[in-house]
């Protein structure tokens, strides 16, 4: 269950935007596109949400880690919806 009391910060979503925009692509491969990249890009959100739950984190990294593809001027609309 995720913690209301961490709060997303202005900050954080600052962080997913730029991590969006540079880093989605860096970790694309044939078996999960660009699922790699958006764990990474969730990264700053995931650590707030699950600051003091470690297997919580753990879970919600993993699901984050599937199989993603889409074009990159679109991604920002799914982390948004994310």
């Amino acid at each position: 269950m995720v913690n209301t009391n961490n709060k997303i910060t202005k900050q954080d979503l600052n962080n997913v935007f730029l991590r969006n925009l540079f880093g989605l692509q860096w970790g694309w491969n044939y078996e999960k596109m660009q699922g790699l990249g958006y764990a990474y890009v969730m990264m700053p959100v995931l650590k707030r949400l699950y600051k003091d739950k470690p297997e919580e984190m753990k879970r919600a990294l993993k699901f984050q880690l599937g199989y993603f593809n889409t074009s990159q001027p679109m991604s920002h609309l799914i982390v948004g919806a994310d």
